[in-house]
């Protein structure tokens, strides 16, 4: 491929990631997390929030800042079920994967 056509492709997937990235900050809930509007055990959301925050960890910095205040939202509402239980929980204290949730928000 030509560098005229790498700047293209790469022009691209910037703008698909923009598009992405809208559409999952509208999946977001007012309390900041990301509940499963599909899976009964993950519908308070601790575990897709954490999910969602790992996937945005490998997004160009450029782009999840357009989004910093709703990821800290995100962050927060970990942060509470965190403080209950000290692992990865939903806001209430209850676990849903908490094994993952720990791990996938580390990593992020």
């Amino acid at each position: 491929m030509t560098q005229s056509g790498d700047s293209a492709r790469i022009a691209r997937t910037g703008e698909t990631l923009k598009k992405a990235l809208a559409w999952l900050m509208k999946q977001q809930a007012t309390g900041g997390g990301f509940p499963s509007q599909t899976y009964g055990s993950l519908r308070q959301g601790a575990a897709t929030t954490a999910l969602v925050l790992y996937a945005l960890a490998h997004v160009p910095k450029p782009l999840r800042a357009a989004h910093a205040e709703r990821l800290a939202e995100a962050y927060s509402f970990l942060r509470a079920g965190i403080e209950k239980k000290g692992c990865v929980a939903n806001t209430d204290g209850s676990l849903d994967y908490p094994e993952y949730g720990s791990a996938m928000t580390l990593v992020a």
